[in-house]
């Protein structure tokens, strides 16, 4: 990333025409599961990646997120003012569910439940993406 705002560099590339593809990578990735309101564990893994993709719907972007046991893609609205942005996660494909997305200057952080037939047995992962 060129620009240190990740929010500002995540806008400029959506705003652009020519590059449908932008690869984000971070100098660290924090994930968090939790059970039943209970942590379970955090994994730190540095120089993670994400891939931004824009649409030919200008109204909606999608991030592949490759960071975990199966990889997956999910659609999000476009933000369009450089500030704090939150959003729902859209079109998660089973068993994930219920996911939202933050993107600060500094961060992207994703929240998510791992269904599962049984409540007791859902998973909630936060996953942050640091750029320094």
């Amino acid at each position: 990333m060129s620009n240190s705002n990740l929010l500002e560099t995540l806008i400029t590339f959506l705003d652009q025409k020519t590059e449908t593809t932008l690869k984000l990578t971070f100098a660290q990735l924090k994930v968090d599961t939790y059970r039943n309101g209970h942590h379970l564990h955090t994994t730190l893994r540095p120089q993670s990646l994400l891939v931004v993709q824009r649409l030919k719907d200008d109204s909606y972007a999608r991030i592949r997120v490759d960071n975990l046991v199966f990889p997956f893609w999910f659609w999000f609205e476009r933000p369009t003012l450089p500030l704090e942005y939150q959003t729902k996660m859209l079109k998660l494909d089973r068993p994930l569910a219920e996911g939202t997305l933050e993107i600060h200057a500094e961060k992207l952080c994703l929240q998510f439940t791992i269904d599962a037939p049984k409540k007791d047995l859902q998973l909630i992962v936060k996953q942050i993406y640091s750029i320094f």
